[in-house]
């Protein structure tokens, strides 16, 4: 899990995937009820689809929306983490040099 992510859910990078989990729905739902703008914020600053989010929501009415939140921030990091894997090139010390 991203580092950042774990900061804007202020949890310790050393707890369990399963304890992250449980950490980040609780504030979700908190956020929910207490703090929506800061819970924007958060999902602007993650980079979820805002349209996308709305369209989960309202065809999963019923569901605990916290979860649905959650799995939309879990599937963006994967799809982050991802696309630096696909597209980060191997540094060639000796292209460097020859550039100059």
């Amino acid at each position: 899990m991203d580092d950042l992510l774990l900061q804007y859910f202020q949890l310790p990078a050393d707890s369990s995937d399963q304890d992250k989990k449980a950490a980040i729905l609780d504030q979700i739902n908190f956020l929910v009820k207490n703090d929506l703008q800061k819970l924007i914020f958060i999902l602007y600053r993650v980079d979820v689809n805002e349209n996308k989010m709305r369209h989960a929501l309202e065809q999963s009415a019923g569901t605990d929306a916290a979860e649905i939140i959650y799995n939309m921030i879990v599937e963006r990091e994967n799809e982050k983490a991802e696309s630096r894997k696909n597209n980060t090139m191997p540094f060639d010390r000796n292209a460097e040099e020859e550039s100059w």
